[in-house]
């Protein structure tokens, strides 16, 4: 067994994130240059992360063990192709040729908008190592998307993800400086958000930085502390969502326990704050506490799935005028099974909590079903159907004292709830949850909005050789929103072919 009993890999399926669609962790830990980008990436569709800080940060995918090699860890994730002196390179090249028949993500009784996108995509990455436990790292790819009907939303791709590593050992505690950079999913990736029918409102780019520090400590052959601090950035690069730029420092911390070979659990611990760049969206305090568990039945059938106390405090200092606080349990959970040679499923789910827009915040309860399929060689099928709940926080509406004052003194009922005399001859009736904000100015709480989104895909992919491989995708959501005219279907077919040289 070595200096090292707790499986890594249970460590990272606790720490990582338990959803598909959750934000990868860097494969090496380190300090990201951020190269300018200007649009979305054209990968294939991705939900967007939970915002519960417990889940979306902790310490970035760190073997248990201080003295493994960051470079041969990363050589082993990344298929480099070619040798560039001490270091290890691939260049690769993509295409997509995608339809959709609603484009702008809007009612489909405001009328069709079908669009027809190709997106070439070259990309690079680089890995040079500089010690054992150091290493540059580099990997971007530069595209462009046209649109052929709706031109607006044509756009160059800039996919970051460049770092360096450097770690400081101190005996058994591992010291690491880190950063990441990701480029979140579509608009229906967040379904709460509602497209007003322009190019300008039907796209969600943005990118995500964050950097740090974290450290690893082995206390005993079982037993692993770890703890850091992030502060990121995440930036719009489309101006209709500027609103949600934000700041963000987090301290997060972990305690895992190798209870048995198959049995390894965890407790988690963090906080955040948060503060908007333009003041619209009210900053916020969140605190989370909770436990994680990881469980393997066989080789081939696994169970991870997390528990959070999560509390989020939110500032009065932007323009929303929603004053909610979120308290409660987040939660997710993931099963993986290979039932036969070529078969195997994951069903995940859980509750989360998201930034809002115009509100404080989206719970979001979803849920995912993926059923994977290799048929020969060479040649794979995936089938995915998902759920998404969101409920948005609501909102507030301020209105003048004089809307509700009463017409006369026979309308006044003291006996029921709402209904005020200010002594002073003013008769006036309140509805629940109003509050007088002074200067003759009342707040009326509104209740939130819920959307619902049903998804299911289909993926065939093919290896025509070990460099060149293809997948036709296509996809059919549909959207069921609280508000008029925000109900829509969208169906999205997809050729991608990739080259690797």
């Amino acid at each position: 067994m070595g200096n090292v009993s707790i499986r890594s890999d249970d460590i990272k399926s606790l720490r990582s994130g338990i959803f598909g669609w959750r934000r990868n962790s860097s494969i090496v830990c380190g300090l990201i240059f951020v190269l300018p980008a200007t649009s979305q990436s054209s990968d294939q569709k991705s939900l967007v992360p939970s915002e519960d800080p417990s889940a979306d940060y902790a310490i970035q995918n760190l073997d248990a063990t201080p003295y493994q090699s960051i470079p041969n860890q990363a050589k082993k994730s990344i298929p480099y192709t070619m040798r560039l002196g001490t270091a290890s390179a691939r260049f690769s090249a993509a295409t997509a040729f995608t339809y959709t028949d609603n484009a702008l993500a809007t009612s489909n009784s405001l009328g069709p908008s079908d669009d027809f996108v190709i997106s070439p995509l070259l990309s690079t990455a680089i890995l040079w190592p500089i010690t054992e436990l150091n290493a540059l790292q580099i990997d971007v790819g530069i595209g462009y998307q046209k649109h052929f009907v709706q031109t607006g939303m044509d756009a160059l791709t800039i996919t970051p993800n460049s770092s360096l590593s450097w770690a400081i050992l101190l005996e058994k505690i591992r010291i690491a400086l880190f950063n990441r950079t990701s480029t979140p999913g579509e608009l229906i990736d967040r379904p709460e958000f509602i497209s007003s029918g322009s190019p300008e409102s039907s796209v969600f780019r943005r990118i995500s930085n964050q950097s740090g520090f974290s450290a690893s400590w082995i206390i005993t052959e079982d037993l692993s502390l770890q703890g850091g601090y992030s502060f990121g950035l995440d930036r719009g690069l489309a101006g209709s969502y500027n609103n949600l730029d934000r700041n963000s420092h987090t301290l997060s911390s972990s305690l895992f326990r190798r209870l048995d070979p198959r049995w390894t659990v965890g407790l988690s611990g963090s906080a955040a704050q948060d503060t908007f760049v333009t003041g619209f969206q009210n900053g916020s305090q969140s605190y989370s506490v909770g436990v994680l568990a990881a469980f393997r039945f066989s080789d081939n059938l696994s169970l991870n799935a997390g528990l959070r106390q999560s509390i989020s405090l939110f500032d009065n200092d932007g323009k929303v005028s929603d004053t909610s606080d979120f308290s409660g349990l987040t939660y997710d959970f993931q099963i993986t099974h290979q039932f036969r040679p070529r078969w195997s499923y994951s069903l995940s789910g859980g509750k989360a909590m998201h930034t809002g827009i115009g509100s404080n915040f989206t719970e979001e309860l979803s849920a995912i079903l993926a059923l994977n399929w290799t048929p020969a060689p060479n040649w794979g099928v995936q089938a995915n159907t998902s759920y998404i709940n969101a409920l948005n926080s609501g909102s507030v509406i301020s209105l003048p004292l004089e809307v509700f004052r009463l017409a006369g003194p026979e309308y006044f009922k003291p006996e029921l709830p709402g209904m005020v005399d200010d002594g002073v001859g003013g008769l006036f009736y309140f509805p629940p949850g109003a509050t007088d904000r002074g200067n003759g100015v009342v707040a009326i709480p509104l209740p939130g909005q819920g959307t619902d989104l049903y998804q299911f895909g289909i993926t065939l992919t093919h290896s025509f050789t070990a460099k060149f491989t293809s997948s036709l995708q296509f996809i059919h959501a549909l959207r069921i929103s609280d508000l008029l005219l925000r109900n829509h279907q969208q169906n999205t077919l997809s050729l991608n072919l990739n080259y690797l040289f």
